[in-house]
């Protein structure tokens, strides 16, 4: 079996069961785009689920991005990022929270990062139009080396009209390889069910990169 049947596998495998799992108070969210018009030139597949519920004041997000690009039957992208978090409130703007992300990168020296931590996060506004929080974590990495980091992510979302909407997550990790991904996204809703968005993937860790594509949105 090809890499690029396996990642749509593992994606399927993983929105199947989240959708048999899924309590009254959670959401699911599946997103993805590709090329495939010629094969043999070029292929493009990029795979989003994002799943995320509450219960007595508990939160757990499920994020899993996938990624894989070849052009003239050479592979030039493979990438997979996943990250489960545990929330806990303290109070209403305030919570704990644990982390485990796993990151694979065929093409960086070391296939596998893997990061585990614990933190506190905080609701820093809230409007009819701004959601704005921000998390500090000290976790310990894995990757081409092992070491204590501290890691800093901000969320930050506007809703322009009752149709669009504007996301931006920007993730910092202090490791001695210096980690920074940024995730913004224009998105349109078409229907409570359906949306489409234009979204930018920018990540710095070995090289820099960013991953502009068109994606097509399932809200279950």
């Amino acid at each position: 079996m090809s890499n690029i049947k396996k990642a749509v596998l593992i994606f399927v495998i993983i929105a199947i069961a989240l959708l048999i799992t899924v309590p009254a108070n959670a959401s699911t969210e599946l997103s993805g785009s590709g090329e495939f018009f010629n094969v043999d030139e070029e292929v493009t597949l990029n795979l989003d689920i994002d799943h995320r519920a509450e219960f007595d004041g508990w939160q757990y997000v499920v994020e899993g991005d996938i990624y894989y690009a070849e052009e003239d039957s050479v592979q030039e992208e493979q990438s997979v990022y996943s990250q489960f978090k545990l929330n806990k409130d303290i109070s209403e703007k305030t919570y704990l929270l644990g982390v485990l992300q796993v990151d694979y990168d065929k093409f960086r020296d070391y296939e596998y990062r893997t990061v585990l931590g614990v933190g506190y996060g905080r609701k820093l506004y809230k409007s009819d139009k701004w959601k704005i929080s921000n998390e500090s974590t000290i976790a310990y990495l894995e990757g081409d080396d092992t070491e204590v980091i501290f890691r800093n992510s901000v969320w930050v979302s506007y809703i322009l009209s009752d149709r669009i909407s504007l996301t931006n997550k920007a993730l910092y990790e202090s490791s001695n390889e210096t980690y920074i991904r940024i995730e913004t996204e224009l998105a349109y809703k078409i229907n409570d069910k359906f949306s489409i968005s234009i979204n930018n993937e920018h990540t710095e860790d070995y090289e820099k990169e960013d991953i502009l594509t068109f994606n097509f949105k399932l809200t279950l």
